[in-house]
């Protein structure tokens, strides 16, 4: 709006220009009629009467200062010229730099343009790895019930329940930290449609300013022609000369005006490039942390299959048996307990870790002397299971452990007690349990 007022203003000033220009055309015009009927009239009278001193020097000084008019309608004449032309030139200097902005800012834009394409695609690929993510969530809780439902044939069922239910608040718990995590990424994809939006006027609003500036340049290449037009018509005028300058200051003051007005507008246009390049840099670290949780999502979408194959894989093996949330291998040859230890890490599991009633109850009904997974082969004397815990209660046998630092093992011996254990030398050849946690 401040540019077409300022163009309008300077369309007046060349207007007055020409009517002023115009006006003086006609005075002079006027005043060469007068003139050659003056000189017509003394000619008249030199001839009519005998020619006198005082006519001769009377023509003489009418002759000298029509000859000094002339000339200082000449020098006036060309500095006028000399400042229209200046400021013509300035102001097409700063007309110049006004496009190269321009120009600058697209190319700008168009990159801008680009990197949100490329942040959208990445977008539609988080979006599909969050839904394979919940399937594979949701057929790994699928296998979960199943389990469930396996359990429930076996004893102690009030107990089984409520583990059942415990897991149920904990799959509760998860599905809502799904459902959050899922509200936030609805948030954070409507944020970004709300900057494409205002991406996309932007864009708008910068292509209609090119069509006006363009626009404007055409202006101004007619202005320049008429200007030239005009000071031809200044060099033809010699009368008037105080006025047309007085003119001609007013409109060199427009000028300037109008000089200080491009100039604002280029550090405008300046201001808004420094805008939109730290906009190009935002949606860069954005595409970055999108990129980060992609890899994030790859890393868990694994991770889940990898565990659902496991669970597949012992779910279809009869020698494994399933018992709250873990699934056990009682061996059918014998081993010591290092080799024990390590065919169960072999098939990811480990030696059994008991710590509850339950377990120990469930361990003692395979009635087999197993091997289990404690030891105090790291400080004689501190029992501690294969998983880093340190045995504060346990159930050993009256009077074990007794064999210091020669039995070093533990493995259930006596099953038909409650209290089974015993410490053993390690090397003794004995089955074992695996246990391998399911969730």
């Amino acid at each position: 709006m401040v540019f077409h007022k300022e163009q309008y203003e300077l369309s007046a000033a060349y207007e007055d220009v020409s009517n002023s220009l115009y006006a003086s055309e006609d005075v002079l015009k006027k005043y060469s009629d007068e003139s050659s009927k003056v000189t017509s009239a003394t000619f008249d009278l030199v001839s009519s009467q005998p020619q006198t001193s005082t006519n001769t020097a009377g023509v003489q000084r009418y002759k000298v200062g029509t000859v000094t008019l002339g000339l200082l309608c000449l020098l006036l004449s060309i500095l006028i010229i000399y400042l229209v032309l200046s400021t013509a030139t300035h102001h097409n200097t700063l007309t110049g730099e006004k496009n190269e902005l321009m120009e600058a800012n697209f190319d700008l834009q168009v990159s801008y343009q680009n990197m949100s394409r490329e942040q959208d695609e990445l977008r539609r690929n988080l979006t599909k790895l969050v839904s394979l993510h919940y399937s594979l969530t949701e057929e790994r809780d699928g296998l979960e019930k199943i389990n469930f439902d396996i359990e429930a044939n076996s004893k102690n069922l009030k107990e089984e329940k409520d583990e059942l239910k415990r897991k149920l608040n904990d799959l509760a718990s998860e599905a809502n930290l799904f459902t959050n995590e899922r509200d936030t990424l609805k948030s954070m994809n409507s944020g970004i449609q709300v900057m494409n939006n205002n991406l996309a006027k932007e864009r708008d609003e910068l292509k209609s300013n090119l069509s006006e500036s363009v626009s404007q340049l055409n202006y101004l290449t007619e202005e320049r022609a008429r200007l030239k037009n005009i000071i031809l018509d200044i060099e033809a005028s010699n009368k008037n000369l105080k006025e047309e300058r007085d003119e001609l200051k007013k409109n060199l003051n427009v000028y300037v005006l109008k000089q200080n007005s491009l100039t604002q507008e280029r550090d405008d246009l300046k201001r808004m490039n420094s805008d939109i390049e730290a906009k190009s840099r935002t949606i860069t670290r954005e595409r970055d942390d999108l990129r980060t949780r992609l890899n994030t999502l790859n890393s868990q979408y694994r991770s889940v299959t990898e565990e659902r194959d496991g669970i597949k894989s012992i779910l279809k093996n009869p020698e494994w048996v399933i018992f709250k949330g873990s699934a056990y291998y009682v061996s059918k040859t014998e081993k010591n307990w290092h080799e024990s230890r390590s065919y169960c890490r072999s098939v990811g599991a480990d030696l059994m870790v008991i710590n509850s009633n339950d377990k120990q109850s469930f361990a003692n009904g395979f009635n087999k002397y197993v091997w289990i997974g404690l030891t105090d082969l790291e400080t004689e004397g501190t029992w501690k299971w294969v998983d880093g815990t340190t045995l504060t209660s346990g159930y050993f046998s009256d009077g074990e452990p007794n064999g210091n630092t020669k039995e070093n093992c533990g493995n259930i011996k006596r099953y038909g007690d409650l209290k089974s254990w015993n410490d053993e030398t390690c090397s003794k050849s004995c089955n074992w349990i695996c246990e391998k946690k399911l969730a």
